[in-house]
């Protein structure tokens, strides 16, 4: 059965359109980056329709395009021990951490009304900063960086690659994760940068499905989408 989640109004100022809206189980990230690239391909080959994907990763680093192996500073074997893969990807930035109880959001889209990359990600950090408000957080953008903070603690990041139009990757948001696998890392090649996370600073451990509630709406408002749920 499919339910509708109804968008009024963008700040992207896009025509409404439609979008579908999959939330899965717990996912290893290879088997989502399979899913998110045959998505790609329809969407490269014909008129296939933009995807919001939400879903967790067992504990994963990943580096981007412009990260290095360096600024992970656990050794092979170690990792290995962990049981903790590392996959060198195709979106922009450096090394980020997966993990559950940390929602990533990753919007398969044509952004080709949306003004160019910036005012994308300028969209994505507003979708991550009212999902905040929502839990009557206050969160804000950094004038120097790319992602969301509280206080001086980020809370999002975002990494996305643009394919002929499409985009990809997305953007992640820290709800119960486990906040020491960071410590492991340069997030995103910010050596001062402190992660935070929506259980810290409230206190208390949130319900992922609410969460993933108030992305999938703030997603719609500001694209200006009409989500269908795919179960």
């Amino acid at each position: 059965m499919v339910n509708s989640i109804h968008a009024n109004q963008g700040i992207a100022d896009m025509p409404n359109k439609s979008c579908i809206l999959s939330t899965l189980p717990e996912t290893p990230y290879l088997e989502y980056w399979q899913l998110q690239k045959n998505i790609l391909s329809r969407k490269l080959q014909y008129a296939y329709p933009d995807a919001l994907i939400l879903v967790e990763h067992p504990h994963t680093f990943t580096i981007g395009r412009n990260g290095n192996r360096s600024h992970i500073f656990l050794s092979d074997q170690t990792l290995e021990r962990m049981g903790i893969p590392i996959y060198q990807v195709d979106r922009g930035g450096q090394v980020t951490y997966h993990g559950p109880g940390q929602i990533v959001s990753y919007p398969i889209i044509d952004v080709t009304n949306m003004g160019g990359v910036a005012r994308y990600v300028n969209a994505l950090e507003e979708v991550i900063i009212q999902v905040m408000s929502d839990f009557s957080l206050n969160a804000h953008r950094s004038p120097n960086q790319r992602g969301v903070w509280i206080e001086d603690n980020k809370i999002g990041s975002i990494g996305i690659k643009i394919t002929r139009r499409i985009a990809t990757h997305g953007f992640s948001i820290n709800v119960n994760n486990d906040l020491s696998y960071f410590d492991n890392i340069i997030p995103c090649g910010e050596k001062d940068t402190k992660l935070t996370s929506m259980e810290r600073v409230m206190g208390a451990t949130i319900n992922i499905k609410d969460v993933y509630s108030r992305i999938a709406y703030q997603f719609g408002q500001i694209f200006g989408m009409h989500l269908a749920i795919h179960a």
